[in-house]
């Protein structure tokens, strides 16, 4: 009897040897939430509600990324993520105040929470990708040949645009060239079929004048190749493309029409401008780029 005694009791002092209870930290629970949506959550043991947390946060911004034609929406969704973010991360503050007799779990291991990042890494970046050509995408303006309708340093928002998606003279896109694997960005002059001619930097189109208030004009030499350009018919998939600023644009005119397939976006507004030592900075937060 006394033997059966003393071999439970090693039992247990065995297994008491074997667990390892550590307090889970509240601050770095919340740190790390916040940081990666869901590793808070497995810190504290919680395996199930961090994948919880990570695919509502993974749906969520596939809500957010497919609506953001105004700068009103990008704005609100922004500000719902980080609400969102926020609100894990404080769950995970509060679950880890409780958590000050926790006896760790398989999951409590570096090595376990290195797998779950990458994994979550993998899965939002992926389908980052897979969404970038049904959604939206960020430009900068890096040059003045846009002037006054965008200036350098100009950060916009345009949507991507699918093969078989109508195009509009006067919208502004965004185009790649064969010999370049920059993105460009031009207005819309010239439609398919239609017959183009410019002459003393005046643009025809199919023999009538164009009205183009959006033209700006700042040198008054005269250059045959960038001020005149005889008539040419497009062909069914051509666009001619030119940018505002005349006389400062590497565009159609030099680099010939615009195959439909190598336009890629169109843009929408912009989202934080540049300029800043400008007056009126601050008035072109979020304004239509028309």
């Amino acid at each position: 009897m006394t033997g059966d005694y003393n071999g439970n009791f090693d039992q247990r002092r065995i297994i008491m040897e074997d667990t390892i209870t550590k307090p889970r930290t509240p601050w770095i629970a919340a740190a790390i939430s916040f940081l990666a949506t869901g590793l808070g959550q497995l810190y504290n043991g919680q395996w199930q509600k961090a994948l919880l947390f990570f695919a509502a946060e993974l749906l969520a911004g596939v809500g957010i990324l497919l609506n953001m034609g105004t700068f009103q929406s990008m704005l609100l969704g922004i500000s719902a993520l980080l609400i969102i973010n926020i609100a894990f991360a404080a769950e995970a503050y509060i679950a880890a105040r409780k958590l000050y007799d926790y006896t760790l779990k398989p999951v409590n291991k570096m090595w376990v929470y290195v797998v779950f990042l990458v994994v979550t890494a993998a899965i939002s970046g992926s389908l980052d990708s897979f969404l970038k050509d049904k959604s939206y995408e960020t430009f900068k303006i890096p040059s003045s040949s846009m002037l006054d309708t965008l200036r350098p340093g100009d950060h916009l928002m345009a949507e991507r645009l699918a093969i078989g998606e109508p195009i509009e003279r006067g919208d502004i896109v965004i185009f790649t060239t064969p010999d370049s694997d920059k993105n460009f960005i031009k207005r819309v002059v010239a439609l398919p079929g239609e017959t183009i001619e410019i002459a003393d930097k005046t643009v025809f189109i199919n023999g009538r004048e164009l009205e183009e208030p959006y033209a700006q004009f700042t040198k008054d030499d005269y250059e045959a190749d960038r001020d005149t350009l005889t008539s040419r018919q497009l062909e069914d998939d051509q666009f001619f493309l030119m940018g505002d600023n005349r006389d400062e644009s590497y565009d159609s005119r030099f680099v010939g029409a615009i195959p439909r397939k190598a336009i890629i976006g169109r843009a929408l507004y912009i989202y934080f401008p540049g300029g800043k030592e400008e007056r009126g900075w601050f008035s072109r937060f979020g304004i239509p780029v028309q």
